[in-house]
């Protein structure tokens, strides 16, 4: 099994297994991944010697003061991949790759995943039963 490939988990799946589970978010991961996954990232120290400028085309114009090489870098995440989570598709973003990218950046964990997904719940007892009741009928698929 140690040759197999394990596909890990996307973000909107680790959200719900964590409000299954009413895990606090760092502590879910540390559970999941131990505490030795993450060691390799690094994190990203912005530049602090910008101009008025410089301030000026990042905060109003959103310029890039990161790259994606430099993210790619950081985080061990392949180039392309983090081009295409930016430009194509971030629905299957995998949890570590998202939590690569707050501890390259230095934000909270979490932090991105809330944004990102923000109403990911769970289904009510409600709400479930309906939906089994028709997936047993054959309406689902």
């Amino acid at each position: 099994m140690s040759n197999q490939k394990q596909e890990s988990l996307r973000v909107d799946q680790f959200l719900k297994l964590k409000l299954l589970f009413n895990e606090n978010h760092s502590s879910f991961l540390l559970r999941i991944f131990g505490d030795k996954y993450f060691r390799e990232v690094r994190k990203i120290q912005p530049s602090k010697n910008l101009t008025v400028l410089g301030e000026i085309l990042t905060k109003k114009f959103s310029v890039e003061l990161i790259s994606r090489k430099e993210l790619s870098h950081a985080t061990g995440i392949d180039l392309a991949r983090i081009k295409y989570i930016i430009t194509k598709e971030d629905k299957t973003i995998k949890i570590d790759e998202i939590t690569k990218i707050e501890l390259a950046l230095g934000v909270d964990l979490g932090t991105f995943s809330k944004l990102r997904f923000p109403n990911t719940k769970l289904n009510s007892v409600a709400k479930y039963n309906t939906l089994l009741k028709k997936f047993k009928m054959g309406e689902m698929k």
